[in-house]
């Protein structure tokens, strides 16, 4: 029987910053000046702050399941993964989250239970979280739902990585390609036919996943 798939085990929440979003996202900063953001997945939440530090005119709100779990527990995410030098330097990461940082409150929830009004935000934001670690059809499709919930009308949601990569990219991972596709193809699907939004899905490498984008008339 395989392994079951958990994707905090092999993807602890990460500290990637401002540049690597936009990189990624295909964004700039003058995408970002003036808008509300929801970062679905935002982890040590370091863009938020590289945000915050640069003095973007931008209101991010960091949102993750991770900011839900007691210290401990976050910190047994990233053992047996760092020396215990690097592991220090994750602690003080982990630190500065359950505090209220540099960005004001971190919200904690589930991706497909947004705890958000409806037209919310201008732009909402997921890299590497969902629907990279969608468990089932239904849950990729709730998310989607929630994602065009909260979106304002003419707003923007930025994916990446919108699914796996091949079997290769990460061999400890048990994800088959055929079921990773029908996770995209199904909740992308579901928002395009409702013809509220447009679909674009960017190829950025066939081998390490796509980023995908959404954005309402």
């Amino acid at each position: 029987m395989a392994e079951t798939f958990n994707p905090w085990k092999e993807f602890p929440p990460s500290g990637r910053g401002l540049d690597e979003y936009l990189k990624f996202l295909e964004l700039t900063r003058d995408d970002l000046a003036g808008k509300k953001i929801l970062d679905i997945g935002s982890g040590l939440n370091q863009c938020a702050e590289d945000i915050k530090k640069e003095r973007l005119r931008a209101d991010v709100v960091p949102f993750d399941y991770f900011y839900s779990l007691p210290q401990h527990a976050r910190e047994n995410l990233y053992k047996n993964r760092y020396d215990e030098k690097d592991f220090v330097k994750v602690k003080e990461a982990l630190g500065r989250v359950g505090g209220s940082g540099l960005t004001g409150e971190l919200v904690a929830g589930r991706a497909e239970k947004l705890p958000f009004r409806d037209e919310s935000f201008d732009m909402v934001i997921c890299f590497f979280s969902m629907p990279l670690y969608a468990e089932s059809r239904e849950q990729a499709g709730a998310f989607m739902r929630e994602v065009e919930r909260v979106l304002k009308k003419g707003g923007t949601a930025r994916i990446y990585p919108s699914r796996y990569g091949g079997k290769g990219d990460i061999p400890s991972t048990r994800i088959e390609r055929e079921y990773a596709d029908a996770l995209e193809h199904s909740s992308v699907r579901e928002i395009r036919d409702r013809d509220k939004f447009k679909v674009t899905i960017i190829e950025k490498n066939k081998e390490k996943g796509n980023a995908g984008g959404a954005e309402g008339y």
